[in-house]
């Protein structure tokens, strides 16, 4: 296919704008009438097989050094062809993209797109390439065609395919700790975060277990310590060793191409799970500070989300401030933290201390949880109890959240009278359950079933109080109802 170019003007005006743009060694040279301008399309493709950018001043070295392209730029354009053909070039360009010169460009664009096309078919008939790598390259053809055509439409994401597939409730599907609930997102950014010495590598060395459980592998990031700790930990939890050896992925302290090398491990081997367990060393490894938010968003875009991306849900470790007061709902460091978690994030509190010879307990509790598919904020999850056992062995049972820690009160006999009186009028009001007691420890129960999840509240609006409806009955000794 050869465009109707017309006059040496309108060649010019092409030929200028597909080498402004380091575009000419797609095209046919038999495609432009002018001599010249075959010539420089001939040098620019030379150019570009060697891998270097055609840009002019290098097309005129290359014509120089070629006797039959130089004497055709000589025949056509005098001596100072290198001058005059730059100048016709340059000059065109100020006529802009509009009417028959980006006609002519376009009808460039669909000959040189067809003969990728027609080339790329016959390697795959001849056998040098697979039928998905002709996809790929047909597919990278028409979506090259579109760059200039105005067409944004591969810049949209396929809404009627996605509502064609249907759409559930985004739901937590990562590290099952109880028959049918699981803990973190899969394909999301999750935290958890809590004070020093609460257990949050324990809890990841446990979301880690219930992972390599299934036969599955998981990538543990820990740059704050040792392959030999954290075997130790799964080994004390009961994890056996076949399953360590075949299915646990540890790596101290990623930096650079380490992650770029990972990513690719992750997208071979889809693991469910990825844990950096201590985002502050994580951070620091690369050279980034916590309480910036453009390193910590940097941070998620290059070095993780390559990991969610390919399906993984992906854990971050952290701390929290160490004044409680100004502590908030989030770790330390910048706000956009907690912003740019799409996932789950937990806090955890310590219940009881415990230790290796030591029963105790923590508590995990939503921070956040964009999906909604695990609580609402404030919202006590599940209570990990941790039981000192023979040959340094440790139980760890997921409890139901009980409400009870060490330092802090919980008027857990009014909860339950809260539970009990809902459980006959399914609906009230604060006032309604505050005969049930003093009204400063009515409403502190009340708050407490609502961030457990056992309670509802609807507001009543100006004026009115709030509604209270039960979603699932509390017992003082934690039992079942």
């Amino acid at each position: 296919m050869k465009p109707a170019l017309s006059h040496p003007g309108r060649e010019s005006a092409v030929i200028g704008r597909l080498a402004a743009q380091g575009r000419l060694p797609r095209y046919n040279p038999d495609s432009f009438l002018a001599r010249e301008y075959r010539a420089i399309v001939t040098a620019a493709a030379s150019i570009a097989r060697d891998g270097r950018e055609p840009h002019i001043i290098a097309i005129n070295e290359r014509i120089e050094a070629n006797p039959m392209l130089c004497r055709e730029m000589q025949e056509t354009l005098g001596d100072s062809w290198a001058t005059a053909w730059q100048a016709r070039a340059d000059s065109s360009l100020a006529f802009g993209a509009e009417g028959p010169i980006l006609d002519c460009l376009r009808d460039l664009e669909e000959a040189a797109l067809e003969r990728e096309s027609q080339e790329a078919t016959k390697q795959h008939a001849e056998g040098h390439i697979s039928r998905s790598e002709l996809l790929d390259r047909l597919t990278a053809i028409e979506k090259s065609g579109r760059s200039d055509s105005g067409d944004v439409s591969d810049l949209f994401a396929d809404v009627g395919k996605i509502l064609s597939a249907g759409l559930d409730p985004e739901r937590p599907t990562v590290a099952e700790y109880a028959t049918g609930s699981f803990l973190f997102y899969a394909g999301r950014l999750n935290e958890i975060h809590g004070e020093p010495g609460t257990g949050k590598s324990n809890i990841n060395l446990l979301a880690t277990m219930t992972v390599l459980a299934t036969g599955q592998p998981v990538l543990y990031i820990d740059p704050e310590d040792s392959a030999e700790a954290a075997i130790r930990r799964l080994l004390g939890f009961g994890c056996p060793e076949d399953v360590i050896r075949d299915h646990f992925k540890h790596t101290r302290c990623p930096a650079g191409d380490d992650y770029a090398r990972l990513a690719s491990w992750a997208t071979a081997n889809k693991p469910p799970l990825v844990i950096v367990d201590g985002l502050a060393e994580a951070l620091a490894a690369d050279g980034l500070s916590e309480d910036k938010p453009e390193d910590f968003l940097k941070f998620c875009r290059e070095r993780l989300q390559p990991f969610t991306d390919a399906g993984a849900a992906v854990v971050l470790s952290d701390h929290v401030v160490k004044s409680a007061e100004n502590r908030g709902r989030w770790s330390r460091g910048t706000g956009a933290k907690l912003g740019r978690y799409d996932g789950v994030s937990y806090a955890v509190e310590l219940g009881q201390g415990y230790s290796p010879t030591v029963e105790g307990f923590v508590r995990l509790s939503v921070a956040k949880d964009r999906n909604g598919g695990v609580g609402v904020v404030g919202q006590s999850v599940t209570e990990i109890h941790f039981s000192p056992m023979e040959a340094g062995l440790t139980r760890v049972t997921f409890k139901k959240p009980t409400g009870k820690s060490e330092g802090r009160f919980l008027p857990t006999a009014l909860m339950e009278k809260v539970s009990r009186q809902l459980e006959t009028v399914p609906t009230s009001s604060a006032r309604d359950l505050r005969a049930l007691g003093k009204s400063d420890f009515v409403d502190r129960a009340i708050r407490e079933l609502v961030a457990m999840g056992n309670l509802q509240v609807t507001p009543g609006g100006i004026g009115r109080s709030n509604k209270y409806k039960l979603i699932k009955p509390y017992r003082e000794d934690n039992s079942d109802v």
